[in-house]
């Protein structure tokens, strides 16, 4: 900048008065010849996230059903009963001997071909069952197995008693010589019928 007055150079931009004359510095004006800086451009604002999909759901964990205590119940409960029914269920001995004939085997009863019905129909739904089947029939099946087997023998056990009296008037022996027990076969039969009708309780299918 120049004085007005006395085209002396000003150094000091700010000052109001020339260091040479005094005069007074009109005020400092702006070069129009040069052009402003340019600003910096602001960046655009960034767009908002927007929120992602809900994440999915843990799948559910497959419940794995295991038959196999049941399968192994039903094989085994189908197994004595087949054996029980060949045993003896009812040994008579009159005075404490065993006469010839004195003892009776479930098959030649008759409900013993029942039992043998029966621990095949087990057998079946116990194979069923170790093959991975889950069927509700095989239920209903062991089921009705272990409870026909099981209410087979504990009649044939509550009619022991009758059976003596039966024979005592039939051939009129005197009251008390006659004695029935409970043959082994019957409580093999027992213990087939329970293990049928557990592994029935046990087995679990598709709908349970």
């Amino acid at each position: 900048m120049v004085c007005p007055t006395c085209q002396r150079p000003v150094k000091d931009p700010d000052a109001a008065f020339c260091a040479g004359c005094g005069a007074p510095l009109p005020p400092t004006t702006v070069d129009l010849d040069t052009p402003p800086a340019p600003l910096a451009p602001t960046p655009p604002p960034e767009p908002p996230e927007l929120p992602g999909p809900p994440p999915e759901p843990p799948a559910p964990t497959p419940i794995r059903i295991d038959n196999r205590p049941a399968a192994y119940a039903a094989l085994v409960g189908a197994l004595l009963g087949a054996i029980g029914a060949f045993q003896v269920w009812l040994r008579i001995s009159v005075a404490s001997v065993n006469p010839p004939g004195g003892a009776e085997t479930g098959w030649k009863g008759g409900d013993g071909r029942t039992i043998v019905v029966a621990a095949i129909v087990a057998a079946i739904a116990g194979v069923g069952l170790l093959l991975g089947r889950r069927d509700l029939w095989l239920k209903v099946a062991l089921l009705i197995a272990g409870g026909v087997t099981l209410v087979i023998a504990l009649v044939h056990m509550a009619n022991v008693g009758s059976k003596a009296n039966d024979i005592e008037q039939q051939f009129g022996i005197p009251t008390g010589d006659v004695r029935a027990d409970v043959g082994a076969g019957l409580y093999i039969v027992i213990a087939g019928g329970v293990a049928v009708l557990a592994a029935g309780l046990r087995a679990r299918t598709a709908s349970s």
